[in-house]
Parts: structure tokens; C-alpha cells; sequence
């Protein structure tokens, strides 16, 4: 009777679990469709009025140039001086629409979140897209350091892949107070494209690591964080039949490898947890799972 039991209970946990898993999939699936879905209303609303101030830009740059050899001899000091202010702010404007131009491609690019199929994508301007997005948190003394020597194009779920990409550089900015340094290295191991993200952050704390994965833990304030990221993202991973791993120190930093098959087969990587090894075996233990640098997600 006992042993029936304990057996009972153990599955209604082991029920319970995956119903709490499966339900923070689910919110926080919906939460990032939303997210898209208005990502790519404010890139179309911008696209239009960005096109027709560039268009317009350039004719008004090509009338001043037109005329400007019949004005110049008949300028005076001051109005020569006017001529040249005016050709340096048409050149600022034009260097501000790129930028815009620029930041509306990355949000057509970070607006794929609700795509669940298999594609072939350029993960290098995924990269690019979730910085583009992220750049209000680089502000602080933060200098990137991007190391793509990987495969260019990767075949993968690029909506589900962006949001682990997110989730994941975006925890190691946050792990980083005041100045310091965000590396982004791409490489390829056998089949699998590999992905390091390494921060110089406080690293992770022991006490928390065996929970880091845990669906609604969270380290943040209240209002901060849900807790959903690398729950999420952890399942994202499983989903592309890749790896997941995270070494860290505490006080030294942390580092997460992402592996997944670059052609969106298996590959033969792990579909169960992939302990992860310390980077520093003889300071601290070993990462037991998916971990973040210094808090929990």
C-alpha cells in the first residue's frame, strides 16, 4: 500500500510538473505572438512615411546640387557659408533615415516571432536584430564584441529561435553592472552550429543554479521578470533537437552555449538535459542545467 502510494504521488508530481511546463509554453507563446504581431504593425506604420521622406530627401539633394554651380558665384561670403551648412545637414538627415531604415529592417526581422516553421534564415542578422532591439540596455559601458566565424545560414524555427536569442543575450547584459564586455562567437561543432554568449558578469550564483530552469523562478524584483525566459527557451532548444549549456563562476562571469543541427534535422544531438561543465572545475560545481548569469529568468 505504501509503495502504491508513493508511486501515485510520484506521478501526480511528475503530472503536475509537465502541466506547469506546458502551461508557461503556452502564456508565454501567446505573450510573443502578440509581441510580433505589433513589432511588425510598428515597422509597416514606419516603412511608409520613412519611404517618402527618403525619396523626397534625395530630390531636394539633387536640385541643390543642380543649382548650386550657378548660385555659388553669385553668393556672398555669408550666403556660401549658408550653402555649405545646407549640404551638411542634408547629409545628417540622410545618415538619420539610414539609421531608421536600418531599424525597421531589424524589427521585420524580430517580428517573425510566430513562425514556427522550418526555414532557412541569415542568424547573423538575427543577431544583429536582437542588439538592434536590446541597444537601450548597451548604453551603460557595455562594448560587444562579435566573433562570427560559424555558418551564415542556418535552418531552424526562426520565430522560436529569435525569442531564445532574446531571452538569452538579453540575461547577459542584465548580468553585467556597469561596464563590461558582451562577446557573441559562432562556430560549428561536426553538424551542429554553435553559439557562445559570454559575459563578464557576476556569474552564477551556486545556490540557484540547480533552479535556473525552474517554469516562474525568478531573482528579479517583482514586475521585473516572469521567470518563463529559460524555461522557455530551454524547451525552444529541445524542440530544434540541440543543446543547452551553461558555464559559469561566481564572479568571473558566465557563458551559454547554444547547439543546434544547421539543418534543422536532429543531427543526433541530446533531446534530454545537457549537464553543463564548469569552467572552472577545481573553483566551484558543476552547472546541473540551463543556467543565466547571476539571475534566474
Amino acid at each position: 500500500m505504501t509503495e502504491a502510494l508513493e508511486r501515485s504521488h510520484a506521478e501526480l508530481a511528475e503530472a503536475y510538473r509537465e502541466l506547469q511546463g506546458t502551461q508557461s509554453q503556452l502564456v508565454q507563446a501567446a505573450k510573443m505572438a502578440s509581441l510580433g504581431a505589433l513589432v511588425a504593425g510598428i515597422a509597416h506604420e514606419l516603412n511608409n512615411p520613412l519611404a517618402f521622406v527618403g525619396n523626397h530627401l534625395g530630390t531636394v539633394a539633387r536640385c541643390l546640387e543642380n543649382v548650386a554651380p550657378e548660385m555659388e558665384g553669385r553668393l556672398s561670403e555669408k550666403g556660401a557659408r549658408d550653402l555649405d551648412k545646407m549640404r551638411q545637414r542634408l547629409e545628417a538627415i540622410r545618415m538619420g533615415v539610414d539609421r531608421v531604415e536600418n531599424l525597421v529592417v531589424k524589427l521585420r526581422t524580430f517580428s517573425r516571432l510566430d513562425e514556427a516553421e522550418v526555414k532557412e534564415v541569415e542568424i547573423e542578422d538575427s543577431l544583429e536584430s536582437v542588439l538592434t532591439l536590446l541597444q537601450h540596455k548597451l548604453s551603460g559601458g557595455i562594448t560587444v564584441v562579435r566573433k562570427y566565424d560559424g555558418p551564415k545560414r542556418i535552418t531552424c524555427q526562426p520565430g522560436p529561435l529569435n525569442q531564445v536569442l532574446m531571452n538569452v543575450v538579453g540575461n547577459a547584459i542584465d548580468a553585467i553592472e556597469g561596464a563590461g564586455v558582451l562577446t557573441l562567437e559562432t562556430g560549428r561543432n561536426g553538424t551542429m552550429f554553435r553559439l557562445s554568449v559570454r559575459d563578464t558578469g557576476h556569474g552564477i550564483p551556486a545556490a540557484i543554479r540547480d533552479r535556473i530552469c525552474e517554469p516562474f523562478f525568478t531573482t528579479k524584483p517583482v514586475g521585473s521578470g516572469t521567470g518563463l525566459g529559460l524555461s522557455i527557451s530551454y524547451s525552444i532548444i529541445q524542440r530544434h533537437q540541440g543543446r543547452l549549456e551553461f558555464h559559469s563562476e561566481e564572479g568571473q562571469g558566465t557563458e551559454v552555449v547554444i547547439e543546434i543541427p544547421m539543418d534543422g534535422a536532429s543531427g543526433g544531438a541530446a533531446t534530454v538535459p545537457v549537464p553543463a561543465q564548469d569552467a572552472h572545475p577545481q573553483a566551484s560545481p558543476p552547472v546541473s542545467g540551463p543556467a543565466v548569469s547571476g539571475s534566474a529568468r
